[in-house]
């Protein structure tokens, strides 16, 4: 019996006991394990991935865990050590150098990683692999490396996260071939530099399509996967390379794939910046998209997109007269036609129209390289179509987006399925004029009564105090409500949030080991719901460098309106994002009926939100 079967029998054996080792998760991770089960029999992962994979998800329940470790060491005769129950984190690369379930003290200790040891490094697969062969094809060739820089040319470009200067082991499955030489190749990743090139022979053995997986593993830690569809044919072909079709991003078990997903690159250093569009369809690609070419840089495109957004926002009323009201409505709408128009590719636009029904309340992920364009606004119609008929794409479907890369080429590639959401830390100003501030925190409190959620809070916000939380990682859900703002003439990180005694707190306060070794262990949920008149400066690149910031950091989460807007209506929309959450809806079903609940005639804020996250993800955890 090989090491997965051994662990699939451990799990039967120790099934009646789950609900005392998990609680009421117990459906849950049934449902996580069959879906273990299914990828390992359909051929999509190999046991490898999936036993790594398993391990890693039971880390999740440590009383589990270490009742399956339990289980496996009686069965081998071996001594069980207790040690080994805490996450993975790239950094536990230095200090290990197997798979087992039961590592050594010094490699399974609680104490975090020192910041002396060395980081992770974002690389890239680059494959060469046929698309298309002959079955009587006497051999076929898969080259696969690592590269600082995305490969366009690579037939699968998957992000690992890796340590420079130790062994990474790259194995190959690919059902309907045979493996001629190693299935198991070792290469090294140094320094700043690009890999050596690993070469597998295939060998086609059976007529139809199938897929060539290679699996990244460090010290016995999954750290990557990409995936080339091909298809073997039965007469002769030319070899055929194709388009890269592996999805771009590792999803969590546990919760449905998103329904669409809908990869969009910003390649600024061409002759003329063009989009990149791929769509994918419950995690499988379905369609590239001709590069859609820009006229002008997107920052500045999105820019002049805010500034008049931000305009509507300021000149909101809490009564509006019915004319302006409409007028202003017409203007929010024309808006998103002009979105739809003028970024997105001539046939993406003809296949949604004809799948729209199709699409409709259906879960819509938006990965991309950037975080201008408010794809949230994009307002599809039809030519000659009633525009009372039509409604853009956040109110039609359950709609997130989430960041491939950050403008410092990190990356977080994993899509948290299940939200923590137990201590909760509000961050609301008490010696500001901010009314709304204080009425949010009051919000927040009936709702961590209402859900049984403890209070991290600080009594006092200055950057001290919540520099302080971050650092002591006691918390895993923060929630801001105060003053957004933007040093006009700053690059990069000039955005900040107004705190107590005139203190503010910006991105670059979330640099240090503490504070982002919190982020990347607890993938905190994280709000900044920014609602005051004096917002007229917070938009584009606020909202974009703290979501590339926490994000690119680890957070699993992270909502935040990317223009100004009003107190009473984000006010009431934080209110019904909260009470949907902790009812059980899905992430991005919450946001979207709390911008229904928010929506009031002339006034932009119910379409202002973002919401990077997996669409499906559910708290509890």
């Amino acid at each position: 019996m090989d090491e997965l079967q051994e662990l699939f029998a451990a799990l039967d054996r120790i099934r009646p006991e789950l609900p005392e080792l998990v609680g009421a998760d117990v459906d849950v991770v049934n449902q996580a394990l069959a879906s273990y089960r299914t990828q390992l029999d359909q051929g999509r992962q190999s046991p490898v991935m999936v036993r790594a994979m398993i391990l890693k998800y039971l880390q999740r329940y440590p009383a589990l865990l270490r009742r399956v470790q339990q289980e496996l060491a009686v069965a081998k005769g071996l001594i069980y050590h207790e040690s080994a129950t805490r996450g993975f984190d790239p950094r536990d690369l230095m200090a290990s150098d197997d798979d087992s379930l039961s590592a050594s003290p010094a490699a399974a200790g609680d104490d975090p990683p020192s910041s002396a040891a060395q980081p992770p490094v974002t690389r890239y697969t680059d494959i060469t692999c046929p698309r298309r062969v002959w079955v009587e094809t006497p051999r076929i060739v898969v080259t696969v490396r690592l590269t600082v820089r995305q490969m366009a040319e690579s037939e699968a470009s998957a992000a690992v996260t890796v340590v420079e200067n130790l062994p990474v082991l790259v194995r190959i499955d690919a059902p309907g071939f045979g493996v001629l030489d190693q299935r198991e190749q070792s290469m090294t990743v140094p320094p700043g530099r690009d890999s050596e090139t690993l070469t597998f022979y295939l060998r086609p053995s059976q007529v139809g399509h199938t897929h060539v997986v290679l699996d990244f593993f460090q010290a016995g830690h999954p750290v990557g996967t990409a995936t080339v569809e091909v298809e073997v044919t039965a007469h002769q072909v030319t070899i055929e390379p194709g388009s890269p079709k592996a999805y771009p991003v590792q999803s969590e078990p546990g919760v449905a794939m998103p329904d669409r997903t809908l990869a969009i690159g910003y390649e600024a250093t061409t002759a003329r910046p063009q989009l990149t569009f791929s769509l994918f369809e419950k995690g499988v690609w379905s369609e590239d998209f001709q590069p859609f070419p820009l006229s002008q840089p997107l920052e500045r495109y999105a820019a002049g997109l805010y500034d008049r957004l931000t305009g509507l926002a300021n000149r909101a009323t809490p009564q509006p007269h019915a004319d302006q009201a409409k007028e202003a409505e017409r203007l929010i709408q024309s808006i998103g036609f002009k979105l739809w128009s003028e970024v997105l590719p001539d046939e993406l636009r003809r296949r949604y129209l004809a799948e729209r029904t199709a699409w409709d309340d259906r879960s819509f992920l938006i990965l991309s390289d950037e975080p201008h364009i408010p794809w949230e606004l994009v307002w599809p119609y039809a030519t000659g179509e009633n525009p009372a008929n039509t409604q853009p794409w956040c109110a039609s479907m359950n709609m997130a987006r989430w960041l491939r890369r950050n403008a410092s080429g990190g990356a977080n590639p994993t899509l948290t399925a299940r939200l923590n959401w137990q201590r909760l830390s509000c961050v609301a100003p008490t010696t500001t004029n901010l009314t709304f501030a204080q009425k949010e925190r009051t919000l927040l409190k009936d709702h961590m009564q209402r859900f049984q959620l403890h209070d991290r809070s600080p009594a006092h916000p200055t950057t001290a105090e919540v520099v302080g939380v971050l650092e002591t990682g006691d918390y895993d859900w923060l929630h801001a409500a105060t003053h957004g703002k933007f040093k006009a003439g700053e690059q990069g990180w000039g955005s900040f949030l107004s705190l107590n005694d005139k203190d503010i707190l910006t991105p670059d306060d979330l640099y240090g080991p503490m504070i982002e070794y919190n982020l990347r262990i607890n993938r905190p949920g994280i709000v900044f719901n920014t609602c005051d008149s004096g917002r007229q400066d917070w938009g584009l690149t606020g909202v974009g460098g703290w979501a590339n910031r926490l994000i690119g950091s680890g957070a699993s989460l992270f909502l935040a309106a990317q223009w100004s807007v009003t107190d009473k209506q984000a006010l009431s929309f934080a209110n019904q994002f909260y009470k949907s959450l902790g009812d059980g809806d899905p992430a991005a079903k919450s946001v979207r009926t709390a911008r229904l609940a928010a929506r009031q005639a002339g006034d932009p804020t119910w379409l202002a939100y973002s919401l990077y996250a997996h669409p499906n993800a559910v708290v509890g955890g």
